[in-house]
């Protein structure tokens, strides 16, 4: 069976044509590594010698090309003769993917890898991966929705990623059609949340004297509108006072696009003696939510604000992104457009800020409601 090496070590397949002399056996030759041997090994692809001399040429370059895209991924043999099982073939295609992917993303392969390959290892462990059909497929995704209630977007991701491995899977062996390639579930689209008074009002009093820079950190998403992976690693630097606005790199945004949002009257009196009493390239929110050299971890936000949200008493329901929702809200209320809240809220296009503005605002109307003519 084709073996896979992590960081194998080769030398170039070549030809070699006895300078074009037909009455010898013409081969194409590579070397790979024995890293348990510690010596060179030399492979060998004999090219019939039926064939004339263009044929023969022909036939080289096919098999240096074929040769050369197994080596690069990490085969030492030839993998289409030899169909592994499954598991083995899921854990190629991870170890491939492993390469060019960010760690996050391969560590998500691998927990969407790992569950399918323990669902395999019960329901079919000794099947071939080019036997794993659509039917097959389907028994293991109607389990995480039926048996497990997983969500539809969550089953859509697990199909999504799936796909992808056996995208890769299928240019090593013959599939008549990748077994995951499906039309996705469709999705509940999640409740809208916004903040009443009184409960805003609770957070606000409490953070603003015991938990300032929360407070802070709760103002850039009801006021900005920016997420808090996107507060985390916002520098000194990113918050410009002159100009009133912060900016968040494309880099950094969750759209992968810049965006510079409108600080209000409130933060940039709040940001003002953090902008001038601490170095420019420091992130904002280090290690207790102070200034510093490295950005705090995903979950330390969350934690926090839960923690508050918690002690007060306040609803599991209303979220800190939900300040999000409740900002927005109360700007389409004030009859500030929507070219406005596109750019506030760092949308690609106007039809996003529309398909949210129209789930947001399903409530009554308060211009409507509160300025037509009685008859």
């Amino acid at each position: 069976m084709a073996t896979l090496i992590h960081t194998l070590k080769y030398k170039e397949p070549h030809l070699r044509d006895y300078k074009g002399d037909v009455t010898k056996r013409w081969a194409v030759y590579w070397y790979i590594f024995d890293t348990k041997n510690e010596k060179w090994d030399r492979q060998v692809k004999w090219i019939s010698i039926n064939l004339n001399p263009r044929e023969r040429y022909t036939e080289a370059e096919r098999l240096i090309s074929e040769i050369k895209k197994d080596l690069k991924r990490g085969f030492t043999g030839d993998a289409k003769k030899n169909i592994p099982r499954i598991e083995e073939a899921i854990d190629m295609a991870i170890a491939f993917k492993s390469n060019y992917l960010s760690n996050r993303t391969s560590q998500s392969y691998t927990n969407i890898a790992d569950k399918f390959k323990k669902w395999v290892k019960k329901n079919c462990p000794a099947m071939k991966v080019t036997d794993f059909t659509k039917y097959d497929a389907n028994r293991f995704l109607n389990e995480l929705f039926i048996k497990k209630k997983f969500a539809a977007k969550t089953i859509n991701c697990y199909t999504q990623y799936l796909q992808a491995l056996f995208n890769y899977i299928g240019e090593l062996y013959e599939f008549d059609e990748n077994p995951f390639k499906k039309k996705k579930l469709k999705e509940a689209i999640p409740e809208i949340t916004v903040w009443d008074n009184g409960n805003k009002k609770k957070l606000a009093d409490y953070t603003r004297v015991n938990e300032p820079e929360l407070f802070i950190i709760i103002l850039l998403v009801y006021h900005c509108f920016i997420r808090p992976n996107e507060i985390r690693l916002l520098k000194i630097k990113d918050i410009d006072l002159d100009k009133g606005i912060v900016r968040i790199n494309a880099n950094t945004s969750k759209t992968n696009i810049f965006k510079s949002p409108t600080l209000s009257n409130q933060l940039i009196e709040l940001l003002h003696p953090i902008v001038n009493g601490y170095n420019k390239n420091l992130y904002i929110f280090s290690d207790g939510l102070k200034p510093g050299l490295r950005p705090i971890s995903r979950n330390i936000i969350s934690m926090r604000f839960k923690h508050v949200r918690e002690k007060l008493g306040i609803s599991k329901e209303l979220k800190l992104y939900s300040f999000k929702h409740t900002g927005n809200s109360e700007l389409i209320d004030l009859g500030i457009n929507i070219r406005e809240l596109q750019l506030q809220n760092g949308h690609t296009s106007i039809a996003m800020t529309e398909r949210y503005v129209y789930r947001l605002n399903s409530g009554a109307n308060l211009n409507i409601k509160m300025n037509v003519k009685n008859l």
